[in-house]
């Protein structure tokens, strides 16, 4: 089974994602950082960017992030783990 790159998106298309090569990740521990998700990351490829959802005031993460891989072999290995473990938590 080979792995094929995603179809480009319809022109119009609306999304906090910024490239054909970013995941979504829910369910993070609130003490995740940029650092520990994208060294949690790195294992599937390079990691182009990392952008997380905070609390304004207390600077945790609420549980969402997007990370940005730097190529569809990359992209397409964290797919197929379709899990990641940060901060000790899967």
């Amino acid at each position: 089974r080979t792995y094929e790159p995603p179809r480009r998106r319809p022109t119009g298309w609306s999304s906090s994602a910024t490239s054909e090569f970013t995941l979504i990740l829910r369910q993070l521990p609130p003490s995740a950082t940029s650092e520990s998700v994208s060294e949690s990351c790195a294992r599937f490829g390079e990691v182009a960017t990392v952008r997380l959802i905070t609390d304004p005031s207390s600077g945790q993460c609420l549980g969402v992030g997007y990370v940005e891989m730097a190529d569809a072999v990359g992209f397409g290995k964290a797919l197929v783990a379709r899990s990641v473990t940060v901060d000790s938590v899967p």
